[in-house]
């Protein structure tokens, strides 16, 4: 992993523990958020011992993607156990649910316009937007918007 990404990764989890401590002191020994802190622990520890970012199970790297989202894994997805599989893929169900119902109706319609699309993602969660959007009371006027979300990388 580049050292801009782990120096960036490290700085988060630094913010992290400072905000975890910090509401430790106030709510008392919570025993998630302590797991929590601790988790953040040995994820610096790694990146201080120089394996961040490595699978503990086959020492491959982890996808960059999957750190970005959670730099607290450990492990890369060929080596993920059975539970966090089924977690991940509800997650992407999830996902896929409430990106589909953000998405404009298919055969939206006017006076003035008539609308079709067809939306494609390369996966079951995608970075890509389309929306269509006629202002209250407007029947000649339709706006049509696309996007297109690029992960930024440290």
């Amino acid at each position: 992993m580049e050292q801009i990404a782990v120096d960036g990764m490290r700085e988060q989890l630094l913010g992290r523990r400072q905000k975890l401590q910090d509401v430790l002191e106030n709510a008392g020994q919570a025993e998630e958020l302590t797991d929590l802190l601790e988790q953040v622990d040995q994820a610096l520890d790694r990146i201080e011992k120089g394996t961040y970012g490595l699978c503990e199970t086959c020492h491959d790297s982890i996808e960059i993607d999957r750190l970005t989202v959670d730099p607290l894994i450990k492990n890369c997805l060929d080596h993920l156990t059975a539970g966090e599989q089924r977690l991940l893929e509800r997650d992407l169900d999830l996902a896929y649910v409430v990106q589909s119902n953000l998405l404009p109706p298919r055969d939206l319609a006017s006076p003035s316009w008539k609308t079709a699309y067809h939306y494609s993602p390369a996966g079951p969660v995608s970075g890509d937007y389309c929306d269509l959007f006629s202002p209250h009371g407007s029947e000649s006027c339709l706006y049509f918007m696309v996007g297109d979300v690029l992960l930024h990388r440290f």
